[in-house]
């Protein structure tokens, strides 16, 4: 059928995609080469040299009408009556040429969305099955933006444009996910293979830059975005990305952790400060301390816009490479330190990580431990970071503070949720000065060891001072601490104080103690117990009725007197439903004869 130079154009499909399309204009030129020097046989049956190379002059400017067609069957039709090709030359276009210049997808070509395309192509399959295409123009478009996916496709591309196809023209692309989602130009498909010499080409030939080029042009090298800046792209348009929360170029590249292209970019105009700060922002988040030196090389990085919440997102990010960085690149600014707005939640944050080394960095730059009522040290206990606790107390962290809701210190909240008894002995030893509210609220401690270690401390005091030894009594008996009130005793403290206010304390406590403790402690204070009044044991019992019913019968069992209003306390025992009560003071005298305060409970 051909010899010479055409046999050479080995067009089997073992050969890859792009390199059967780079053949197309290869072998039409090798056509017309050999016809006018008379090495090819494809149309030797004209007698006359200028008729055989007008035949062939015809032919290949025929050849896009030809790629056109949708299947064999449209180029036997046009090559039959519009052509008057052969037989055999139809079949040396059909198969070298066509056939075997495309593969059959692995799946049907997806169907444009209606944002892209108001109809869906037909798609329209040969016999053979090695062909798949859009019908109409659709296929030639998707051979010319494939084609632009590899250097070998660069002899495909010239063809086409070369005559007359539009380098802007949209066809379906196939082999990537990304790209064959919707029709793409070639520019695009060069851009996202960083085929630089194709885009080039493309560039020359007045393709159009637009956003979905300039997004698939980021590569680490950062040749495409210097070519797209070349050939006038806008590195300060916006864009709306599918794949990232940005929409500057400069802040997809930082997203994207490419310093080159960053670079680049910056170099050609792009805002160092655009989008609020974001490329500062997010390179710091996210660990990028390259692309966060690059930033600062430029005199026109805003630093302001990197606000406070921002350093505490590096923070709770881990990120002391940054932190280390910001400091070095901006030693105007006082990133931390004691006194800055957001000092207590940067030491907070700081245990988030988990890292002990971001925390003590944080103390080290001036961060106070005990800032808010020692509130990271709340945080340490809650989540058991035992070693941050640690720091926290050697960089003066308060164990004494009260919680965030007040009430109870620090110290009693590691006493009661199993804090490690080193981490509790660390406590206690960091201990130096122990206000008056502090000692009155850490009577109140579970823990007699740990209590007793504070009493040691403020022991000069509490004998000169009575009043605070009076209070902290009471503020152990309302948490029914009572070893600890005990040793108060010993050391001075009267129960009968001011009217009694620590034995009322402990018959209205709502916390409940071992009861061999409140028979002891009843039994010590026993000769006390003994010489209240009636009206004072009324008082007593009227409390416990409602709260603490086992003191009541710790003061009956060691001796005290029956108390004054009995019927009173008889009808607040039926409201309560304590039975053993109503037995106990029917015993004193409470007469059951007398049904008033029976009927009134049962009334009410």
């Amino acid at each position: 059928m051909m010899s010479g130079s055409i046999e050479s154009h080995d067009v089997s499909h073992n050969s890859s995609p792009p390199e059967r399309y780079a053949l197309v204009g290869g072998i039409l030129n090798t056509i017309v080469q050999g016809c006018e020097d008379g090495s090819s046989s494809l149309g030797s049956e004209h007698s006359d040299p200028t008729q055989s190379l007008g035949y062939i002059r015809q032919l290949q400017a025929t050849v896009d009408a030809l790629l056109g067609c949708a299947n064999l069957e449209q180029i036997v039709t046009l090559g039959q009556s519009g052509l008057s090709l052969s037989q055999r030359d139809l079949d040396y276009l059909c198969s070298p040429l066509l056939d075997r210049l495309f593969t059959r997808p692995t799946a049907p070509l997806p169907a444009e969305s209606n944002a892209d395309r108001a109809v869906q192509p037909r798609l329209v399959e040969i016999e053979s099955n090695r062909l798949v295409l859009p019908a109409g123009p659709d296929a030639i478009y998707s051979i010319f933006c494939n084609a632009a996916n590899s250097f070998e496709g660069l002899t495909t591309l010239k063809y086409f444009v070369n005559r007359g196809l539009s380098v802007n023209c949209l066809g379906f692309v196939v082999g990537d996910e990304v790209l064959s989602v919707r029709k793409r130009s070639a520019l695009q498909v060069a851009c996202w293979y960083n085929q630089v010499d194709i885009a080039d080409f493309l560039l020359q030939a007045g393709a159009e830059v637009d956003t979905v080029a300039v997004e698939a042009a980021y590569h680490e090298d950062g040749r495409m975005v210097s070519l797209l800046c070349r050939h006038g792209m806008d590195t300060n348009a916006s864009f709306l990305s599918p794949v990232s929360s940005s929409s500057k170029p400069l802040s997809l590249a930082v997203e994207m952790g490419l310093v080159r292209v960053a670079q680049i970019l910056i170099e050609n105009g792009a805002d160092l400060n655009g989008e609020r700060g974001f490329p500062l922002r997010h390179a710091c988040v996210h660990g990028l301390v390259r692309m966060v030196r690059l930033l600062f090389r430029y005199p026109g990085l805003n630093v302001d816009l990197f606000t406070d919440q921002n350093l505490r997102a590096v923070i709770v990010a881990g990120h002391l490479d940054v932190l280390v960085c910001l400091q070095e690149l901006a030693p105007h600014r006082t990133w931390l330190g004691a006194g800055v707005p957001l000092e207590a939640e940067f030491v907070r944050s700081a245990l988030i990580p988990r890292r002990l080394d971001v925390l003590k960095y944080c103390l080290r730059q001036g961060c106070r431990a005990s800032v808010n009522s020692s509130i990271a040290l709340y945080d340490a206990l809650h989540y058991g970071l035992i070693e941050s606790a640690e720091c926290l107390l050697e960089h003066g962290a308060d164990p004494l503070d009260l919680e965030p809701a007040g009430g109870r210190t620090l110290l009693h909240k590691a006493c009661t949720s199993g804090t490690d008894i080193q981490l509790l002995c660390r406590m206690v030893r960091h201990l130096t000065v122990v206000t008056d509210e502090q000692f009155v609220a850490s009577c109140a401690l579970p823990n007699f060891a740990v209590f007793n270690s504070i009493v040691d401390i403020v022991r000069p005091r509490l004998l000169a001072d009575r009043p605070m030894l009076q209070r902290g009594l009471t503020s152990a008996c309302k948490a029914s601490a009572l070893q600890n009130a005990g040793y108060l005793v010993e050391l001075g403290a009267d129960v009968t104080w001011q009217n009694n206010e620590a034995l009322l304390a402990l018959a209205s406590s709502a916390e409940r103690s071992i009861s061999i403790s409140l028979d002891q402690f009843a039994r010590n204070q026993s000769s006390v117990i003994r010489g209240l009044s009636p009206g004072a044991i009324h008082d007593l019992y009227a409390a416990a009725i409602a709260a603490n019913v086992e003191f009541m019968f710790a003061l009956h069992d060691n001796g005290a007197p029956v108390p004054s209003r009995l019927r009173e306390l008889l009808t607040s025992a039926c409201t309560f439903g304590q039975d053993r009560v109503v037995q106990l003071l029917m015993s004193l005298g409470a007469k059951s004869s007398e049904p008033s305060p029976i009927a009134a409970a049962i009334d009410k």
